[in-house]
């Protein structure tokens, strides 16, 4: 899927599946809060489905290569014309008309909010429990448990999702 995803949609999609960031919380993102250097990425809490302030630490390695070479590529308006500006995305659903697109080409069949619960999958196996809730924003335990634990997928798995 991230091959087959518009290149100006590339950082906005690692946003989603490898640091667990809800799908309409990536277009309220600023790049002045995304710190590659610090390993660092602040979701506001104006930003925020929680209206809480969330500091995003120990990213994956993956996620900064994606966001490193596709930032500045980020910057479509909704008729495909590049426009730049200050975060991943300006408008999600043309992002989730694109991503529809790329997943029709890679064969991939996108289940709602398909990335962010990929990413507490692998990162239960990757991280561990309470990293994944902690970048994910989750406070209930019972509540992630209920979703990621028992899943059938395996460490492997989570591995190989991380070098994506």
């Amino acid at each position: 899927m991230m091959e087959a995803m518009p290149d100006g949609y590339k950082a906005a999609m690692a946003l989603m599946l490898f640091a667990g960031i809800r799908p309409y919380e990536v277009p309220r993102i600023k790049w002045e809060l995304v710190y590659p250097q610090k390993d660092l990425i602040i979701i506001e809490g104006v930003s925020s489905k929680t209206r809480k302030n969330r500091k995003l630490t120990t990213l994956p390695k993956n996620l900064w290569a994606w966001i490193n070479e596709y930032k500045d590529m980020a910057g479509f308006d909704r008729f495909g014309k590049f426009v730049p500006f200050d975060g991943p995305l300006n408008d999600y659903r043309t992002f989730a008309k694109h991503r529809k697109r790329a997943c029709l080409e890679a064969g991939i069949l996108y289940p709602h909010d398909g990335a962010r619960h990929s990413f507490g999958t692998y990162g239960l196996w990757h991280g561990g429990k309470e990293w994944a809730m902690r970048l994910m924003g989750h406070s209930n335990e019972k509540v992630f448990e209920c979703h990621y634990n028992d899943t059938g997928r395996s460490q492997e798995e989570a591995e190989e999702f991380f070098k994506v």
